[in-house]
């Protein structure tokens, strides 16, 4: 059986394009690799428009903000489930040198959209250590990535074929079938493949970098859920007094497995932050895949047309994925070409 195109990789990026390719009328074929956990089921799904040390937008957020809120409002009513919530984020100053480069970065114009005054009593609403205060981060939310990519792969099934396997160096592995070229499936093969893509020998020349994350789901009753927080770690909330809280960040390592270390420094940081008891309830990790530039390569592989890329979202997966599906899609399904700052050529392939 041949298809029109096939994708490599379910995760956020994957699912999303795989939808976009579907509506455009193409016949899919999604290859869902089990050993390659990936980043998008355990992440926190933050969407933040303003993050860092140094309180910095987002790689173009007035563009691909607005583009996210909106996609998953239309993915709600299309699969009847809630799983966005917009609201503000919290954000406590950690020491006075923070609260000063706040105060510096809020008079911004590219900041003022997103922001409001300095909350000085945020303490009274939140059972948290500190006095140095904290800033109201509007315009954001939160995703549950694992429930939105539920309901993806149920329609790429219905609508489409999902398959478990993986591809190496161009030969299609899946579960009980004779392995074969990815390339006699499909004149069109897009790699959204994750921390995977730096042993794909198509890509690897682009300038990846990648992260080993944890992140820990903790009970914490007793502490407000209306709303993200965030001290130099997040906390997540989940419902019924369950929070996600981290993440760390190892830049040294790609392997996917939870770290004793990673465990330890959320729930340091938790002790130094939170004025209320918790209990670690369970412990994943993951591992993020970013570009030099510090947002997504999407696009056509300049010597290999046959073959494109969706990757490099980094921990801002919820950010982009929807606008960056969308573009290659309309690359793929009508010729349009992605915006150049995303296209590999851009990269440096």
């Amino acid at each position: 059986m041949s298809y029109d195109h096939v994708i490599i990789g379910s995760g956020l990026a994957g699912s999303l394009l795989a939808r976009e390719l579907i509506h455009h009328g193409k016949d899919v074929l999604v290859v869902h690799d089990p050993g390659n956990p990936g980043a998008s089921r355990i992440a926190a799904g933050l969407l933040n428009p303003i993050t860092g040390r140094r309180y910095a937008p987002a790689w173009q957020l007035s563009r691909f903000l607005p583009s996210a809120r909106q996609s998953y409002r239309i993915l709600e009513r299309e699969f009847s489930t809630a799983f966005f919530q917009d609201g503000p984020i919290f954000r406590f100053f950690e020491d006075e040198p923070d609260r000063a480069g706040w105060q510096q970065r809020m008079h911004d114009p590219a900041v003022q959209p997103y922001r409001q005054e300095t909350a000085e009593n945020v303490g009274d609403r939140f059972p948290v250590h500190g006095s140095f205060g904290a800033v109201m981060i509007t315009g954001g939310g939160f995703l549950r990535p694992s429930l939105l990519l539920d309901r993806l792969h149920m329609l790429i099934r219905k609508r489409a074929t999902l398959v478990e396997g993986r591809c190496e160096r161009g030969v299609l592995h899946v579960t009980g079938r004779v392995p074969r070229p990815v390339s006699n499936l499909s004149p069109s093969i897009s790699y959204c493949e994750g921390y995977a893509v730096l042993d794909n020998p198509v890509f690897a020349s682009l300038p990846f970098e990648f992260s080993q994350g944890d992140i820990l789901s903790i009970r914490a009753l007793g502490f407000p859920n209306a709303c993200a927080v965030c001290r130099g770690i997040y906390l997540v909330p989940v419902g019924e007094g369950i929070f996600l809280a981290g993440a760390s960040y190892d830049w040294s390592s790609r392997d996917p497995s939870p770290t004793g270390a990673g465990r330890t420094w959320i729930e340091s940081r938790l002790r130094r932050f939170l004025k209320v008891p918790f209990e670690v309830i369970d412990h994943a990790a993951g591992v993020r895949l970013t570009t030099r530039r510090r947002h997504p390569v999407v696009g056509r592989h300049p010597d290999h047309p046959a073959t494109s890329i969706l990757n490099g979202l980094g921990s801002k997966g919820v950010l982009y994925a929807p606008d960056c599906a969308r573009q290659l899609a309309e690359l793929l399904a009508h010729g349009k070409p992605v915006d150049e700052a995303l296209d590999p050529k851009t990269h440096g392939i």
